[in-house]
């Protein structure tokens, strides 16, 4: 499983995403996760299942999926300030099987 975060300029997700790398490793998950800023994932979200944006950006929720044709999830606010990779772990599973 390819995850694309996403966030306003991609450097606060480039904190979570070094933790949560951490805990796929460590929960031994066959997942990937990378994180860029807004102007850049039109780019690149075709190699992704699933993307994952910051709260900051959720007012572009609708323009990313309608852009990428991906699932599209924004991750909750206290989850992403403190880093909660359990929790966003769900949120990817559910957002793989569909579920909202």
């Amino acid at each position: 499983m390819k995850i694309l975060f996403v966030c306003a300029a991609g450097m606060s997700t480039g904190i979570l995403t070094r933790k949560l790398e951490h805990y796929i490793k460590e929960h031994q998950l066959k997942m990937v996760v990378d994180a860029v800023g807004l102007s850049e994932y039109e780019e690149i979200c075709h190699g992704y299942d699933v993307i994952l944006i910051g709260p900051q950006i959720s007012y572009q929720i609708d323009e990313i999926r309608r852009k990428s044709g991906l699932p599209v999830a924004k991750i909750p606010a206290l989850d992403y300030s403190i880093g909660n990779c359990e929790n966003i772990i769900k949120l990817v599973n559910k957002l793989q099987k569909g579920e909202k």
